[in-house]
């Protein structure tokens, strides 16, 4: 009897997946070709440079011929690298706030943010790189007062110190001028004022504080000292127009009188009261207890300065000296000084009288006159500009007071030699000055303070 067979096993059939990638090859015999190693450059690849890369070599694998292995592979183009990889922080951040997940308001506020941040640094780049037409006529006024500065004290190094003291003063008032607060305009000040101490072999003295005004008074813009009655007198104009005289006493003004629109220009001491003068209208204005009375030069010449001596008014104009006597009178009578074979000096501007008439020209030129007739010249090396008077000082010297310089020059008339220098401790210039008590000179700033120097 036959053996039982044991039964068949059934053996659950695999299904067999073909490769979809390469179905050619499963269908061919022979050896399988050798796989051809991707070629990768070590520069960082975009994501779809790499995906085009893989479907070439996939292409490759697939096709029948097959490339020998030693085939040059493909290189990125730089150009086609710079375009996928650069990338600017700007367009970083905007994807960012982009794929966010914000709500509406949360997007507008960074975008905001975004805006602000690229709008400050265009404001940034424009206050730094980008200068206005005011700033570069600031910064060529500055490079043109250097180049001046520069060729002064060449002058002064050769010796010209006349020259340089003039090229120095002007430079400092040319940089006064533009009203600059910013580091070059202090340290070009600051070199200025070096260059004039050096050419001036200058001293410092602090001036006296004599009056300054109060919240509710009108600022000073005249002062003289009336020797006759040894008294301070100052001068000023009203918000409204209205120019005043008055008396200082204890740094406060006292008997004021008012004198209507008449403008002043220089104020003298005169008897026991005051004189003020208009240059531009030829007017003399008398001020005497109260009363005011004006008289008219009967001249067209252009009046330059004047100075008072023995109840007599010198006026110094661009052609000659007048003589203007019986001032207390109604009538005053105006006659010429100077002798007409005498010319006047070139360039006068200042005069001073004390029995002798002198006359300071702007080159520095001092010329003596005596009873109506040129007696001395002599050549002071300074040549002054702006604000400055011609003054008496002690020892038998005299003085030039420069405001706009902030200096005093002392000088001997004998010979016009510069015997010193005073360089006087302020910050602002002065806008007015004047003789005062036992040869000092009085100073008055801009703001309305009245100082002395002694």
């Amino acid at each position: 009897m036959p053996s039982p067979q044991p039964p068949e096993l059934s053996v659950p059939s695999v299904p067999i997946h073909e490769s979809p990638i390469m179905p050619s090859l499963a269908a061919k015999s022979g050896p399988e070709p050798v796989a051809t190693p991707l070629s990768w450059t070590p520069r960082q690849q975009s994501a779809s440079t790499v995906s085009v890369n893989l479907t070439r070599a996939t292409e490759e694998h697939s096709s029948p011929h097959i490339a020998p292995a030693d085939a040059e592979m493909p290189h990125l183009i730089p150009s086609e690298f710079s375009l996928g990889t650069r990338r600017t922080t700007f367009s970083r951040l905007l994807d960012r706030v982009r794929f966010v997940r914000l709500d509406t308001r949360g997007k507008a506020i960074s975008l905001a943010l975004v805006a602000v941040v690229v709008i400050g640094g265009v404001l940034i780049a424009k206050s730094i790189l980008i200068t206005s037409p005011q700033e570069q006529q600031s910064k060529q006024a500055l490079q043109d007062i250097r180049k001046e500065v520069d060729i002064a004290q060449t002058k002064n190094a050769e010796g010209a110190t006349t020259e340089a003291r003039s090229i120095l003063t002007k430079a400092m008032t040319a940089l006064e001028t533009l009203g600059l607060t910013d580091e070059d305009s202090r340290t070009l000040s600051s070199q200025i004022s070096a260059s004039l101490d050096d050419v001036d072999n200058a001293q410092s003295v602090e001036p006296k504080l004599l009056a300054s005004p109060g919240p509710e008074s009108e600022l000073i813009a005249l002062a003289t000292w009336a020797s006759s009655s040894q008294t301070l007198r100052i001068g000023g104009t009203t918000s409204t127009g209205t120019s005043w005289v008055a008396t200082l006493k204890d740094g406060t003004a006292q008997d004021r009188t008012e004198m209507g629109s008449t403008a002043t220009d220089l104020l003298l001491g005169w008897r026991t009261s005051t004189l003020a003068v208009n240059t531009t209208t030829r007017t003399i204005t008398r001020i005497v207890g109260g009363e005011v009375k004006s008289y008219l030069i009967p001249i067209q010449e252009t009046v330059l300065d004047a100075a008072q001596f023995a109840d007599n008014l010198y006026v110094l104009t661009d052609q000659s000296i007048l003589k203007i006597s019986d001032l207390e009178t109604d009538k005053p009578v105006t006659k010429r000084w100077l002798n007409e074979d005498d010319q006047l000096s070139a360039g006068a501007a200042r005069i001073f009288v004390d029995g002798s008439v002198y006359v300071l020209s702007r080159d520095g030129t001092f010329t003596t006159y005596y009873k109506g007739k040129k007696d001395a010249q002599v050549t002071v090396p300074v040549a002054p500009t702006g604000v400055w008077r011609l003054l008496p000082a002690s020892e038998g010297l005299f003085a030039i007071a420069v405001g706009d310089a902030r200096r005093i020059y002392l000088f001997d008339p004998e010979d016009g030699s510069l015997v010193r220098t005073l360089k006087i401790d302020s910050q602002l210039p002065f806008s007015s000055v004047g003789p005062g008590p036992g040869n000092s000179v009085l100073l008055l700033t801009s703001e309305g303070k009245l100082w002395q120097v002694q």
